[in-house]
């Protein structure tokens, strides 16, 4: 397009401390099981998954953040929004990727701006939930639906959520897609280091070696009639190639014209998702992670997985920065 692209500056690295408690009996502790997976909710300590080790509720990454492995709460500090609290049993590469201030910091940086003038939420393919936790400490009178099918990171999800006490953040177990009340396959590539996946997709993984598998329900976004949403959505989509099934089935949704951050690896779902939003005035904008740039283009294109920038924004409206 040949306009200056707009520059988001990279956060210093950020940091952890580590401290230790001390009564592993406290009768505060309890242990939340969801999805036949054990999840430590310790208000004083953890189980990990290996061991018993004794924390803290409220660890701080505002110091040194190399340390591995981890287990443990960690207190979010790297973003432009209060802070908030995660749990990592040394499972959860989001969670790793934010000890080393790697996690997506241009796109977090945009997100949060966004965040700060919409009137409702929508994270789709949430994860543990890393954009619908910022987007609650930032804002507590918005409505945030958070969607992951993933069994192991939804229950994480919703540890998240409630160590925070985001009441305005609602999870939904659920793929979204063109289809509503079908059941379909997740599949993922197994890995005992990091339990919670992050590249959950529909069908049976291509990927050799272990896989693991779900069933999960598909739903269309029209179908859910969610209310309360306003006249401002803002939308981030990651799910590992779904995403042209998601805008399949949520044409109403781009009535509202929504601020959205995608993910893509794909040229025939860049495609048609440029073709069915530009008809309705929405820019499209390459988000470098590594630069902080985002750069105006002329319509969706693939990311590569060999790189470490993945998402791309699509909007109607000006920018939210100078």
């Amino acid at each position: 397009m040949g306009a200056k692209p707009s520059r988001f500056p990279v956060p210093p690295r950020a940091r952890s401390t580590h401290k230790f408690g001390a009564n592993c009996h406290s009768p505060e502790s309890r242990l939340l099981t969801e999805n036949s997976y054990s999840i430590a909710v310790f208000p004083t300590y953890l189980v990990g998954k290996r061991d018993v080790i004794l924390v803290t509720s409220n660890l701080d990454i505002s110091g040194c953040m190399s340390r591995e492995p981890h287990y443990g709460y960690l207190t979010v500090d790297t973003f432009d929004c209060p802070p908030f609290i995660m749990f990592d049993n040394d499972d959860c590469p989001a969670c790793r990727t934010i000890r080393e201030s790697r996690f997506e910091p241009a796109s977090m940086r945009l997100w949060c701006a966004l965040v700060r003038s919409v009137t409702s939420v929508l994270d789709i393919g949430a994860n543990v939930g890393v954009y619908s936790l910022a987007a609650a400490a930032l804002r507590n009178d918005i409505p945030i639906h958070a969607f992951e099918p993933n069994p192991h990171a939804y229950a994480r999800l919703r540890v998240n959520k409630r160590r925070n006490g985001f009441s305005n953040i609602t999870e939904h177990q659920e793929a979204l897609g063109h289809e509503d009340g079908v059941p379909v396959t997740l599949s993922w590539r197994a890995n005992p280091e990091s339990r919670i996946s992050s590249g959950s997709g529909l069908g049976d993984h291509k990927d050799s070696g272990p896989i693991e598998k779900s069933v999960a329900l598909l739903r269309r976004f029209d179908a859910l009639k969610l209310e309360g949403l306003g006249q401002r959505p803002a939308v981030k989509i990651d799910v590992e190639g779904a995403e042209i099934y998601v805008f399949r089935g949520a044409m109403s949704l781009l009535d509202a014209r929504p601020d959205i951050i995608l993910e893509s690896f794909h040229q025939v779902p860049c495609d048609e998702i440029t073709e069915a939003t530009s008809r309705l005035g929405y820019r499209y904008f390459f988000i470098n992670e590594e630069t902080g740039e985002i750069s105006e283009q002329a319509a969706l294109t693939p990311a590569s997985r060999q790189g470490t920038s993945f998402n791309q924004f699509l909007t109607t409206r000006p920018l939210p920065f100078t």
